[in-house]
């Protein structure tokens, strides 16, 4: 832990390493996942935020002006440290799951109450793999999402070496889900072709490459502790 390799940027914290975090499953070998299974550098010791967290959060900070506007945010699933870090910043921040309790809203990603174009920033940190209309939940967040100006951050776990996204709805045990998909409650393995699920859904998207940041590679060292293959997929409303 002790040692000034790596900084923390939630707590502001310096450290020699993170902490291990994840499930060693096969399954995560074998398909190349990103963003899932065990990671070695991954929670911070301090304040207990995970990779995913802290790339989210260094993202809004460094790549884009919304931590500084007055925005109207929903933050789906919301991770503990992350999300006490935006309720700090944004006034208008609504956190939302279908079955946590410690959360702003009960909703169903797949009927979201809220009316068309009503947020400026939408994060869904790991939720749509958990959602078996994923189509129709993607419909939901492109319609309460603002045009032009509005911006989703959806992340998922990616096999790095499936060009298609596996899902098998007669796998209905945990155990089945577990083996297929690395989790219980998991009900697909997203592929290479995620980003063009995302533009079937109408959405526009950037990927991110946080290597390509100097802010957020400085000196080509993983100050940070982000996963290394991870990218940010940002969807933008651009189409009526």
């Amino acid at each position: 832990m002790s040692g000034f390799k790596h900084k923390c940027p939630m707590c502001n914290f310096y450290m020699g390493s993170f902490k291990p975090y994840g499930f060693d499953l096969p399954v995560m070998y074998e398909k190349q996942v990103v963003g899932g299974g065990r990671r070695e550098n991954a929670r911070c010791f301090i304040c207990g935020c995970l990779d995913r967290e802290r790339l989210i959060y260094m993202f809004l900070k460094h790549q884009t002006s919304l931590l500084s506007d007055n925005i109207k945010v929903l933050h789906f699933a919301p991770e503990t440290v992350l999300s006490r870090k935006l309720k700090s910043i944004f006034s208008h921040y609504i956190t939302a799951d279908l079955n946590a309790k410690n959360v702003d809203m009960t909703i169903d990603m797949t009927d979201i109450p809220f009316p068309d174009e009503h947020f400026d920033l939408i994060i869904a940190n790991h939720v749509l793999e958990h959602i078996p209309d994923d189509k129709k939940a993607l419909n939901e967040l492109k319609r309460v999402l603002k045009s032009m100006s509005g911006l989703a951050i959806l992340q998922v776990p990616i096999s790095l070496n499936s060009e298609q996204t596996y899902e098998d709805f007669s796998i209905d045990t945990d155990e089945g889900r577990l083996h297929a998909f690395g989790q219980e409650d998991h009900v697909r393995l997203y592929g290479n072709d995620y980003g063009d699920r995302l533009k079937q859904a109408g959405f526009d998207v950037q990927v991110f490459d946080w290597k390509s940041s100097r802010t957020l590679y400085p000196k080509k060292k993983n100050k940070f502790g982000f996963i290394a293959q991870e990218k940010i997929y940002i969807v933008k409303n651009t189409r009526n």
